[in-house]
């Protein structure tokens, strides 16, 4: 038996059960060569388990209420998206005529698309929690390639001009 010790903000140690008696094992290096079965498994549940656990952390740090697209070459496309939910387990946002950025997990990227023309303008190969800034490429779109820049949900009254 095996499971991750976690302190509310990280996981702190890898706790096992060896012959009955469980140990804390900060260092996979600790468990004794003979259990290098033990060693693999734990491994990869760290690894997989580490990685949502980032992944759920970085979703609650970043709180992007909006974003501004800028600088590409369809002039329609610019402007501010805001947050309208997740699509793909990320979050969703929405611009002007339904334009979207969202991310795509078949491709492992995100997109700046038209879902009413079926067209995706723009992209970027990227897995993470928020739509990177810049790195972005044309696909059905106008060239050149956007750039994003971020609002967080405190700033939102803030950049859209509300009181």
């Amino acid at each position: 038996r095996a499971y991750l010790l976690y302190t509310g903000t990280h996981y702190d140690a890898v706790v096992i059960s060896i012959d009955g008696k469980e140990r804390r094992v900060v260092s996979l290096s600790e468990i004794s060569e003979k259990e290098e079965e033990i060693t693999t498994a734990l491994e990869a549940y760290t690894e997989t388990h580490h990685k949502l656990w980032k992944e759920k952390e970085a979703e609650k740090d970043s709180e992007i209420a909006r974003i501004c697209v800028e600088g590409c070459g369809c002039k329609e496309v610019n402007g501010w998206y805001d947050k309208k939910g997740s699509a793909g387990g990320k979050p969703l946002y929405m611009g002007a005529d339904n334009l979207t950025i969202c991310f795509n997990p078949s491709e492992g990227r995100w997109e700046i698309s038209d879902p009413i023309m079926f067209s995706v303008l723009y992209t970027v190969k990227s897995t993470s929690v928020c739509p990177p800034s810049k790195g972005w490429v044309v696909e059905e779109g106008d060239a050149p390639a956007p750039m994003l820049t971020f609002a967080a949900a405190k700033d939102k009254k803030e950049k859209s001009g509300e009181s």
